[in-house]
């Protein structure tokens, strides 16, 4: 079962580390298990329903305010959506900089 790893949250899985909004395929028990700990969403596959078929947690529902976020959390959101963090940036300019990714 493919899911994806819920904020603020990372998940292990055969010594690998996942981070929040990252994507991978797990056995069908380890994920009902991550599900019911509301650590994972299902992802949906080509072969899923239509989106207004399927109840889909909506992205900014499940992303932490990024004032309230630690310094790592913050650069592993700016990783995930592959944007370039500044040398010298400070938490303030990495707070900024989610909070423009994210629209």
């Amino acid at each position: 079962m493919k899911v994806t790893v819920k904020a603020p949250h990372s998940v292990e899985f055969e010594k690998t580390t996942f981070l929040p909004g990252e994507s991978f395929d797990l056995p069908d028990e380890e994920a009902m298990r991550l599900l019911k700990k509301n650590r994972v969403t299902v992802t949906a596959s080509p072969e899923a329903k239509k989106p207004e078929e399927t109840k889909v947690d909506s992205p900014k529902e499940d992303l932490k305010d990024p004032d309230d976020m630690k310094v790592d959390e913050l650069k592993a959101e700016l990783k995930e959506r592959e944007i370039e963090i500044p040398s010298d940036a400070r938490k303030d300019d990495l707070i900024d900089l989610v909070k423009k990714a994210r629209g």
